[in-house]
């Protein structure tokens, strides 16, 4: 695991350099910093400096169910036409059903049906047997976790039956 300055976190979660918030007297206590969808705390070790975990290093996937919404950034592709996301409410039911419902500033609610399975010890794979209303799609994808109960990034790509047209996600979470 890489070891990193609490201030060095947050340029990583906001894409610019901020200033640390502790005093160098208060290193053993937590430092708190705010992103979109969640707070997270940053408490330094003894030696002061944080433990941050990257995509792909946290706690392994072990859930039978996981539900949360994100925001963030992506589009959502049909044909020719391409739409932005912000939004992305996820739901894995045990008996292995995905829904997913994406948003944008210009999309209403969209929603694709599937199913979901475990890929390894940080992704869920996705079919998506539904979605775009009445013209269905078909699709694989994946859902990418950090740890246990953090996604960073959907990705799906396939055909929408009905119009023969290709269908394709990426959204990753908090950009």
């Amino acid at each position: 695991m890489r070891k990193l300055a609490p201030f060095m976190l947050l340029t990583l979660l906001v894409g610019c350099a901020v200033p640390p918030t502790v005093d160098e007297a208060d290193k053993s206590k937590s430092a708190v910093a705010s992103t979109p969808q969640a707070q997270l705390e940053v408490a330094p070790p003894p030696g002061g400096e944080s433990s941050v975990t990257t995509p792909g290093e946290g706690t392994p996937i072990t859930f039978k169910t996981w539900s949360g919404t994100r925001k963030g950034s992506g589009s959502l592709k049909e044909g020719e036409v391409e739409e932005s996301l912000e939004i992305a409410a996820i739901t894995l039911s045990e008996a292995g059903k995905a829904e997913i419902k994406l948003t944008g500033s210009k999309l209403p609610e969209t929603t694709f049906l599937g199913t979901w399975e475990k890929k390894d010890d940080k992704t869920v794979s996705l079919t998506i047997t539904g979605g775009m209303g009445n013209a269905g799609t078909d699709a694989k994808g994946e859902l990418k976790f950090m740890d246990a109960e953090n996604p960073y990034e959907l990705t799906f790509e396939g055909t929408v039956p009905r119009t023969k047209s290709p269908i394709s996600v990426s959204f990753k979470m908090g950009g």
